[in-house]
């Protein structure tokens, strides 16, 4: 923690917010533990090579809703480059009958800049419909082979990139 809140190393912390406090632990259950209600909860756990797949659980949904506030927004950052974590999060908020909102940024570079994937869930109507006005926002499709996790049942070969497996 002290390394992301130097100026020196990192302007992010110093710059963004300054003041915000930073709580130490396990995401799910700090966040399960928590009394407190939020607008933004953003979800950015995905680019190594092993996912925290209880983060993306039926359970850890249920954890992320009961606290975000009444126009509160859940944001998953789930860009990896083996894994397409995209039907997992949508076979989730199709269980919930909640529309989920993808947006791919593919301008990845050389210049140590990769493309990454966004999944949102609003809250609210007008949320969602704000969301499509801006440019490569689109409702995520649903594949329905792909059940929604568990803490029970989760499949990683089964997000396997199709590069990967060979036919």
């Amino acid at each position: 923690m002290r390394i992301a809140q130097n100026p020196r190393l990192f302007r992010f912390m110093s710059e963004c917010a300054p003041q915000a406090r930073v709580i130490l632990g396990d995401a799910r259950l700090t966040l399960a533990g928590s009394p407190e209600h939020y607008d933004l909860i953003v979800v950015d756990a995905f680019s190594s090579d092993a996912i925290p797949a209880h983060l993306l659980t039926a359970e850890a949904f249920a954890v992320y809703r009961r606290h975000l506030s009444e126009r509160g927004m859940l944001v998953l950052h789930i860009s990896n480059k083996h894994l397409s974590l995209e039907p997992v999060v949508a076979a989730e908020a199709a269980a919930r009958g909640v529309p989920a909102f993808i947006k791919y940024d593919r301008t990845g570079d050389q210049n140590f800049r990769y493309s990454s994937v966004v999944m949102v869930f609003p809250s609210d109507e007008a949320s969602h419909a704000a969301l499509l006005r801006y440019e490569g926002w689109q409702k995520a499709s649903v594949d329905p082979s792909v059940p929604n996790w568990t803490d029970d049942y989760s499949n990683i070969l089964g997000l396997l990139v199709k590069r990967y497996v060979s036919k």
